[in-house]
């Protein structure tokens, strides 16, 4: 049993699947969610307990992970007015924010915490469920050094790759520029197969052919095994790839760096999503 005591937020798709690999790696760990429904996969475990309040997460915690929607959602739940997790943690605590949000919004949340002795990391994630399930997410790490070495065995119970990228703000950038690489790399996805299909090529063979071989790619996959056949989900995805690439459009001009192909691309890959979704 690891003595450093773990609570968590955000127990989607992404984040229990993180949660499970917390729990199986012996921690102490408390949980909170808005639905009880969310908390049922987790009930038989011996060393899971479940707080009342976000105040109450963070009295039992000495790192907390969020892994919320948003900005309005991580802001909620590590300041809430003053009933968030923040104000409930004892000076020298944690809390990591695994949620894709603004780098501003961490820079905000860790001068609350400085306040109260809290070291707020930004440590968003990349790898998919499929990566949170087999504990091979990478972790990018914005924030100091005591924090990160302090939550460093929390978060090697689900990622492989784990970097401290820079100061807080740091994971933000690295991960929008992940998301973005991905957006684009599934814009040239759609292109080849419309391409292949003026070619005069069967579309369903092309698109196995492709998966097959070295133009294939994460984007590539997960276009034609989620996207594609599951409007739903295809939805889902919209609406982040919507937000992550206005965030990394601001990103870009606040540090100065003019509009160029992997905006561009980027913005592309929106409107070939939502024409997907018209079609489905």
């Amino acid at each position: 049993m690891n003595d450093l005591r773990v609570g968590f937020v955000g127990l989607g798709d992404m984040g229990g699947a993180q949660a499970q690999r917390i729990i199986d790696a012996g921690f102490s760990t408390t949980l909170w969610a808005r639905r009880e429904a969310s908390l049922a996969p987790f009930q038989k475990a011996t060393n899971v307990s479940v707080a009342g309040s976000l105040k109450e997460l963070g009295i039992a915690c000495d790192v907390v992970g969020v892994c919320v929607f948003d900005d309005e959602g991580v802001i909620q739940v590590v300041d809430g007015d003053g009933e968030g997790v923040l104000h409930g943690m004892a000076p020298g605590g944690v809390i990591a924010i695994h949620s894709t949000i603004s780098p501003e919004t961490c820079e905000r949340l860790e001068t609350l915490g400085s306040e109260k002795g809290i070291q707020i990391l930004d440590a968003p994630v990349s790898g998919a469920r499929e990566g949170a399930v087999g504990g091979t997410l990478c972790v990018m790490v914005g924030g100091s050094a005591n924090g990160f070495e302090k939550a460093l065995p929390y978060f090697q119970s689900f990622g492989s790759t784990i970097e401290l990228m820079g100061p807080i703000g740091s994971g933000q950038r690295a991960k929008l520029l992940n998301n973005i690489l991905n957006f684009c790399n599934g814009t040239l996805a759609c292109i080849a197969f419309e391409v292949g299909e003026k070619m005069g090529l069967d579309v369903h063979r092309t698109q196995n052919v492709l998966s097959a071989s070295s133009s294939c790619s994460p984007a590539m996959q997960s276009l034609l095994h989620r996207l594609i056949p599951d409007a739903q989900f295809c939805a889902h995805a919209l609406t982040m790839i919507r937000k992550d690439t206005k965030q990394f459009h601001r990103v870009c001009e606040k540090h100065g760096i003019p509009r160029g192909t992997l905006n561009e691309l980027a913005d592309l890959r929106i409107t070939l999503t939502e024409n997907m979704l018209e079609i489905s």
